[in-house]
């Protein structure tokens, strides 16, 4: 929790899809995300967004907390949820599948449990937005293609100080369930 000062909700501004954040589109900015996801936590804050990375599922599946610093003046995007299809054979006639999986991926999931809730005071649900990418991107080497619900929070949403972040998405039966704590320490 924000050790410093009260929380203001309307202090937590968002990008809306039809912004440009730094010259780039939404959907340019989740491939970045994507080819940033691996990248060490001392990178994440050389460009004007901090990238918050997710959770793999079956990959880090004990991993639900994680700690990062970020820079008051830095956007942070994020996702409580989303897919992303890797086409592996590199095989254009995989391409049509991966589309309509991404999508159908996404459209089981329970919009209404999606929650990224700050400080455990403020709920961004509403501010998550359903975004694509239109065309596949490279990642490794290989093509990709992602759907899923993002955060996209504005330069200076944060004071300075430590905070929380939790995140989380279901899919409407329950079985898919994502959950992430993100501990921020803001300079």
């Amino acid at each position: 929790m924000n050790q410093n000062k009260e929380i203001n909700p309307s202090f937590f501004q968002t990008y809306n899809l039809e912004d440009m954040p730094f010259g780039l589109s939404y959907s340019e900015w989740l491939v970045k995300w994507w080819q940033g996801y691996l990248i060490p936590d001392r990178k994440r804050n050389e460009g004007p967004v901090f990238l918050i990375p997710g959770k793999l599922i079956g990959v880090q599946s004990d991993l639900n907390e994680r700690k990062f610093k970020i820079d008051k003046d830095k956007a942070i995007l994020l996702s409580p949820i989303n897919w992303i299809g890797i086409n592996y054979a590199n095989d254009n006639k995989h391409d049509q599948k991966l589309r309509e999986d991404a999508k159908l991926e996404i459209d089981i999931i329970n919009k209404d449990v999606i929650s990224v809730l700050i400080d455990d005071k403020v709920e961004m649900r509403d501010n998550c937005l359903r975004v694509s990418t239109p065309n596949f991107f490279s990642l490794d080497g290989k093509m990709a293609i992602t759907d899923g619900y993002w955060l996209f929070l504005k330069p200076n949403s944060f004071t300075t100080g430590k905070h929380t972040v939790s995140s989380f998405g279901s899919c409407r039966s329950g079985t898919i369930r994502v959950g992430m704590k993100y501990h921020l320490t803001v300079k």
